[in-house]
């Protein structure tokens, strides 16, 4: 967790030099563990003592997580990929890198230029891929 908590400050702060930035606060409650924060210089003395986000986060989780339940019906294990076309592309780019940092075996020993997929690599034909409602609907292997 304090390496992908690394990774998300690095990213944070070329986006804030990006975006010329003012500010930024982020903050993970895992399921099991202390809540996870990190805040920008310029926010920081607000979000740990106004915000309380350490303590006030998993307590806020368990007051409006099962009223957001019910409210839907249920909570939705299936697909959340539709919510991927809703972020720019910076920042799918920007998770993406995170992400592939941690890939094994690494991403850098299949060249996207040469088409070699990792084994790590969807194919389509993947259980999962039912779960997302897109079973079967990748007809090309390693999406080549």
């Amino acid at each position: 967790m304090v390496r992908a908590q690394d990774s998300i400050l690095k990213y944070m702060v070329k986006i804030m030099e990006v975006c010329k930035g003012k500010g930024f606060v982020y903050g993970i409650v895992p399921e099991k563990g202390k809540p996870v924060t990190g805040s920008s210089d310029s926010l920081r003395e607000w979000w740990k003592d106004k915000v309380i986000f350490n303590r006030n986060a998993p307590t806020a989780i368990a007051e409006y997580l099962p009223a957001l339940i019910f409210e839907q019906g249920e909570l939705d294990h299936g697909s959340y990929a539709h919510l991927l076309h809703e972020l720019q592309d910076t920042t799918l780019g920007s998770l993406l890198s995170a992400l592939m940092q941690h890939c094994v075996p690494a991403q850098r020993g299949f060249p996207l230029e040469k088409g070699l997929a990792p084994p790590w690599w969807p194919t389509g034909e993947e259980l999962w891929w039912g779960d997302q409602g897109c079973l079967g609907c990748c007809d090309q292997a390693h999406g080549s």
